[in-house]
């Protein structure tokens, strides 16, 4: 099964590279620098962020911590199973490793991630082939030891035995400080190696985990799949509100109205909006301005007919609206483009 990684994450990835970068005393205006994300933005679990955006803080903390050995690796051994909300659930209620491992492809859009994982049977070793080719050279070795570190690390908050583990492959040279890999993955990786694979005791992995709990996994879930629908609808969320302007006509409906046809709040839904850098104002003026046109040229309704469809507080506040839109005056526009 194969991954995408180029989907929006919710902020507590670059929550938890910020808080490794200030244990280490960097500056975290340094750190978000060129992200567009605010600091404050930092404690609210309901921000999402591009990967675009967090491989900008990663390329940030290298250039800030050059020098740190195995950066990646002590990074992802910060991702336990509890920093993936309800995957991380879904991941502790599976009845065993193997299980945790599909569940995670399956709900893959609900890690932070940003290399690419394909999984196979190999004799007495199930494989994780992790890709980063399509990521920049200047962080593509810390993401695959992060991502490769962070697999390591939910196995050992889920099942806390050794040697299930039986080899790390990195296909980069091999570092001054390779003692610091071994200290932290308990294992001495290959560096060099053709590709980046993680590979696992096949039987081992088939062990009871101590929390599995058939009802708390579906349960679980029905949750991913849920927030996996709820992130859909935002990263769309202005073309939707467009439609829905649209297919209200001839009434206009506010922004509560336009809320409540989400199921969110007006506050929740313009600060989704706001995230994609565009207004409630901005798209109804864009399907005013569509809808005014199509009126003007299709019908012989008059302006102040017109504005009230459009829900404007009056003709005045229509025929400046349009001027700005389109340099006229309604009549103008229909005057010129009447067939």
């Amino acid at each position: 099964m194969t991954t995408d990684p180029f989907f929006e994450r919710k902020i507590t990835s670059v929550r938890l590279l910020s808080e490794f970068a200030a244990s280490r005393g960097v500056d975290m205006k340094a750190l978000l620098a060129g992200t567009g994300i605010l600091q404050e933005s930092l404690d609210d679990h309901t921000i999402s962020v591009s990967a675009k955006q967090e491989l900008r803080v990663i390329a940030n903390l290298l250039g800030l911590l050059p020098a740190v050995p195995a950066l990646g690796v002590e990074v992802g051994l910060r991702y336990h199973f509890t920093a993936f909300g309800p995957l991380g659930f879904a991941m502790a209620s599976s009845p065993n490793l193997r299980a945790v491992l599909e569940t995670t492809l399956r709900y893959f859009s609900l890690t932070f991630a940003l290399s690419t994982f394909h999984a196979r049977d190999r004799r007495d070793l199930t494989e994780v082939m992790v890709t980063a080719d399509h990521l920049p050279d200047e962080t593509r070795a810390f993401v695959l030891e992060r991502d490769v570190a962070a697999m390591i690390r939910v196995q050992r908050d889920l099942l806390p035995v050794s040697g299930l583990v039986k080899g790390v492959d990195f296909p980069f040279p091999c570092p001054r400080h390779t003692g610091r890999y071994q200290e932290l993955l308990s294992i001495e990786p290959r560096f060099d190696a053709p590709h980046c694979v993680l590979k696992i005791d096949r039987q081992a992995i088939l062990a009871p985990l101590p929390y599995a709990n058939a009802i708390a996994h579906r349960a679980a879930q029905d949750q991913c799949r849920q927030l996996i629908t709820t992130d859909e609808i935002s990263q769309d969320l202005d073309q939707l509100v467009q439609d829905y302007l649209m297919r209200s006509f001839p009434r206009m409906p506010d922004m509560e109205m336009a809320a409540r046809n989400f199921h969110m709040t007006s506050r929740t839904l313009r600060r989704r909006l706001r995230q994609k850098n565009v207004s409630f104002t901005n798209i109804r003026d864009r399907v005013r301005q569509t809808v005014a046109k199509e009126l003007l040229l299709t019908t012989t309704q008059s302006i102040a007919e017109i504005s009230g469809h459009l829900g404007f507080a009056g003709t005045t506040s229509f025929i400046n609206a349009f001027k700005r839109w389109t340099g006229k005056t309604p009549l103008s526009y229909r005057k010129d483009n009447w067939p």
